[in-house]
């Protein structure tokens, strides 16, 4: 998981402390990187291959959630992508949320959309 937030160091450590409470299969990383162009050097080279192999191998189950300027690494991840932050080119959003109860199942209901929206 990669987290593009500007935080400060309590924030941070706050974020570790919780990720270590909710202990996960399998293990995952956490990193703090707020240039999302250089979240490629955090994954694994092979993902990211110089040819456009149908058949490579992909960064899979993968999900981008960020805003508009995080598509391109969608894009080169093969991945989903909805953009649910500050600057977004792609949607309009009046008046949604995802805090609470109800802005959960919204955002589940935008992820599923997306992911079936590209079939």
């Amino acid at each position: 998981m990669v987290v593009t937030d500007a935080l400060r160091e309590d924030q941070r450590e706050d974020l570790l402390r919780r990720r270590a409470a909710t202990r996960s299969q399998p293990e995952h990383r956490l990193i703090f990187e707020t240039d999302t162009s250089a979240i490629r050097r955090h994954l694994d080279p092979r993902w990211f291959p110089v040819s456009d192999d149908p058949y490579r191998e992909s960064f899979s189950p993968a999900f981008v959630i960020g805003s508009s300027m995080d598509r391109e690494l969608a894009e080169a991840l093969r991945a989903g992508h909805l953009s649910v932050s500050f600057p977004m080119s792609n949607r309009a959003i009046l008046d949604r949320t995802y805090v609470g109860y109800a802005g959960g199942l919204r955002l589940v209901e935008d992820l599923v959309g997306a992911l079936v929206a590209g079939r």
